[in-house]
């Protein structure tokens, strides 16, 4: 019987193993403002050709995190079945004012474990970790205006939609 495993990662070898699973395991139905901001994505249309790169640079900040759960920041959990990975999740936390909030920026099942249940486990194990930080108010995430099957799976657990980014690309 294979045995699933979710942990925290604080092994910064582990990054580029999550920039080439990221890379994997996203279409372009994921990208969101955030993967543009930060880089991840050159529009909503086109991953950067850096992509896997980019985002093993993000765990990596995120490892670094790692010792000290809960801190202000990045932070990385993996999901593993037996040995391989089959889940990532980047998240940050962040405090202003009186108010603590995790921002959930990634969360990916890989596409060969997808409708498995695995993402219902994951999540609930990643709400499991912020509720144990204490004093987190909300959890907020982004999906991309396509990814409706992202946005069906989080509303099944319990999220609802808080507003609509909207976006103007500018010329130069």
């Amino acid at each position: 019987m294979a045995l699933t495993r979710i942990q925290l990662i604080t092994d910064s070898a582990f990054a580029v193993e999550a920039g080439k699973f990221f890379s994997a395991n996203v279409d372009l139905t994921y990208i969101s403002h955030g993967e543009i901001i930060d880089g991840r994505a050159e529009s909503f249309l086109s991953w950067s050709p850096q992509l896997e790169s980019i985002f093993a640079a993000d765990a990596k900040e995120a490892i670094g995190n790692a010792h000290t759960p809960g801190a202000e920041g990045l932070h990385l959990a993996a999901l593993f079945i037996d040995e391989t990975l089959v889940g990532l999740a980047l998240f940050e936390y962040l405090s202003r004012r009186s108010a603590r909030t995790v921002i959930l920026q990634d969360i990916v099942i890989g596409k060969a474990h997808r409708g498995k249940r695995l993402g219902d486990q994951f999540l609930g194990w990643l709400e499991n970790q912020f509720a144990a930080i204490g004093h987190v108010n909300r959890i907020f995430l982004e999906s991309g205006h396509g990814n409706t099957g992202a946005h069906s799976f989080f509303e099944r657990h319990g999220y609802t939609v808080s507003s609509i980014v909207m976006t103007k690309q500018m010329t130069r």
